[in-house]
């Protein structure tokens, strides 16, 4: 045991021990200085055990560390505890374990010493303890806290187990659990917004009041935007969970809000990015609701920030993929374009049937479907249809051939036996001067350059080059 009571005062050797090392001194110096002190008060058996009052032994052995220990090696809860957690520690931590340690300590005591709350030693406990807690918090209204600095983890089995082991005996006895890891274990770069975690470190993580705020930010988006936030960081919820990482060097806890990511066992999407605030702030005691600030952080700034990026490469994102569309468009339509004039050059005539139902024919290519004299028939009222369109078009010098519709539709019905050379200019002429219409103008090149010009329009309307 590190302490005993003397006449009612703790007396913490290895606090005093660690005090003389700092300023130079060597072991056998220390036991010298420390027997001086206290070597009357020993022989007289005046040193007793804090947890059941017996007498301890002050021990100083020149290459152990220096304790307490029951007179006749007798036992009691405390140093039952205090045996399991020497043995503990020496198993899985590393050397920065007690200066954590000893840091959360100091940070708490500052806070709850004027209170009159206890910060003690995880081994003082008054029941035994299977797996012991670094610090043992226990406030007046019941709540209890055990808080453990990690330093040693191991990604293997064995650990998993002896994480997943002391959160549930902490749990069986009724402590709410606040667990601190060594920043030597914090994988994270600019370079990628995700983080890997071993199976020891998935244990470990909270649900903290702040996690589910950012779960109840993150499902107030619109319904796309959530499926691209999703999409984007390969999630498939937003059920937000953190970790807390102690740079005990530099006094800093960084805290990660994580996402499981999709098809993975251990990878996790940073939520925004990591949370870095001091030790102090992270270990401030929220007294209303006896928990550690770190779990009720306000991260408000935080979230109107992630917003307000989302949002904005959302809306990239749509202006890309709207981008994107109008080129396929674009592209679909060029080859469109394409099938069709290399459709108008290849359209073989029937080799039957009249003027007329040889443009009904062109037409209908034209259009994409397959010519049959039977599709003929049933598409006479489309054709009748652009047929009316065709003769509503005007040009120039139509007013001297009278009546005006009249000359259109002869010059339309012999359309494509012009175009297939079946007849010639002069040909289709004299078709519209010896039918029933009347030559207003004497001038004939006139007259031809309204039928030439009408021509073009035909041309130009069913897009014929």
């Amino acid at each position: 045991m590190d302490s005993a009571l003397l006449h009612g005062k703790e007396i913490n050797i290895n606090s005093e021990f660690i005090m003389h090392f700092r300023i130079g001194k060597n072991q056998s110096e220390i036991k010298e200085i420390l027997e001086n002190k206290y070597r009357d008060f020993a022989k007289k058996s005046a040193f007793r055990c804090i947890c059941c009052g017996s007498i301890v032994n002050l021990i100083m052995p020149l290459q152990k560390k220096f304790h307490f220990r029951h007179k006749d090696n007798e036992s009691c809860t405390y140093s039952d505890n205090y045996d399991k957690y020497t043995a503990q520690v020496k198993k899985y931590e590393q050397g920065k374990h007690d200066i954590g340690k000893t840091l959360i300590r100091t940070y708490l005591q500052g806070q709850l010493n004027p209170l009159h709350i206890p910060v003690i030693e995880g081994y003082r406990y008054r029941s035994k303890l299977s797996i012991v807690p670094d610090l043992i918090v226990e406030f007046p209204s019941g709540v209890k806290w055990a808080l453990d600095f990690l330093t040693g983890l191991r990604n293997n089995k064995s650990y998993t187990e002896h994480i997943s082991n002391r959160r549930m005996i902490y749990e069986e006895h009724g402590f709410k659990s606040y667990f601190f890891i060594d920043t030597s274990w914090l994988a994270i770069n600019e370079i990628t917004p995700y983080t890997t975690l071993i199976e020891a470190e998935e244990q470990l993580l909270m649900n903290s009041s702040t996690d589910k705020e950012w779960k109840l930010f993150l499902n107030k988006f619109q319904p796309e935007e959530k499926e691209y936030i999703q999409n984007q960081k390969l999630i498939s919820n937003f059920n937000v969970r953190s970790i807390a990482y102690f740079d005990i060097n530099n006094r800093e806890c960084t805290i990660l809000r994580l996402i499981k990511k999709k098809y993975s066992d251990s990878d996790y999407y940073i939520v925004h990015k990591p949370t870095i605030i001091s030790m102090e702030e992270a270990l401030s005691v929220n007294l209303k609701y006896e928990a550690l600030s770190l779990l009720n952080l306000n991260e408000e700034i935080a979230m109107n920030d992630f917003k307000e990026i989302i949002l904005e490469k959302y809306h990239l994102f749509l202006a890309s993929e709207e981008e994107t569309r109008r080129a396929v468009n674009r592209s679909r339509e060029g080859n469109e374009k394409a099938v069709e004039m290399n459709s108008l050059s290849t359209f073989i005539p029937p080799s039957k049937g009249s003027p007329n139902e040889i443009a009904k024919a062109y037409m209908l290519h034209n259009m994409g479907i397959k010519v049959t004299p039977e599709y003929l028939n049933k598409k006479e009222k489309e054709l009748k249809r652009k047929r009316e369109l065709l003769l509503n078009k005007s040009v120039v010098y139509e007013s001297y051939i009278q009546p005006i519709s009249g000359w259109k539709e002869i010059v339309l019905d012999n359309f494509f036996s012009f175009h297939f050379e079946q007849i010639d200019f002069n040909e289709l002429r004299d078709l519209v001067i010896n039918s029933e219409v009347d030559l207003i103008s004497e001038e004939p090149k006139k007259v031809e350059y309204a039928i030439s010009m009408y021509i073009d329009v035909i041309k130009k309307e069913i897009k014929l080059q």
